[in-house]
């Protein structure tokens, strides 16, 4: 997962808010399948928006996403 922008294949991509704003994260489409555990790191835990955004992303993408 990255900021927008970053990645060169189709995404999905989930928007959280800031203290000041929103911010969004991206994840390729195909990164992750149906029964693969996901381990998230957030390397700067302030208000979690960035990690709640990033399991919002883990779990549309079993559900939402085409195969």
């Amino acid at each position: 997962m990255r900021k927008p922008k970053k990645l060169p294949a189709p995404t999905e991509r989930v928007e959280y808010d800031l203290e000041y704003g929103t911010d969004a994260v991206e994840v390729h489409r195909d990164a992750i399948e149906p029964g693969q555990n996901v381990l998230i790191v957030d390397d700067v835990l302030a208000t979690g928006g960035t990690a709640a955004a990033a399991a919002k992303l883990v779990e549309n993408s079993v559900d939402v996403w085409p195969a």
